[in-house]
């Protein structure tokens, strides 16, 4: 379902969110791994039928949304996924 806050996750050098932390973890580091995952309709449709915000759809509204994106994935053939795995490690001294 589209949503305003439904984007990519931020750039990897933005690192603002990791401010408020500093004071107590002065030796702080982030790593990003991406990874993209190529679906077919079927597959993509299985996938998002575990998400819990379409679990909790209505039924008829649940079928037509997986019918459309089954229709648009088919059509194109795949459909691919980004995910970003982070991984923040940090060292607070005594």
């Amino acid at each position: 379902m589209p949503r305003a806050d439904n984007g990519p996750p931020p750039p990897a050098n933005d690192r603002r969110w990791l401010e408020p932390d500093r004071a107590l973890f002065p030796s702080l580091e982030q790593r990003r791994y991406p990874v993209e995952t190529e679906y077919t309709a079927d597959e993509y449709v299985e996938l998002i039928g575990t998400y819990s915000e379409n679990i909790a759809l209505p039924p008829a509204q649940q079928e037509e949304l997986f019918r459309r994106l089954h229709a648009r994935i088919a059509e194109r053939g795949t459909v691919r996924k980004l995910l970003v795995f982070e991984l923040t490690v940090a060292y607070r001294p005594r």
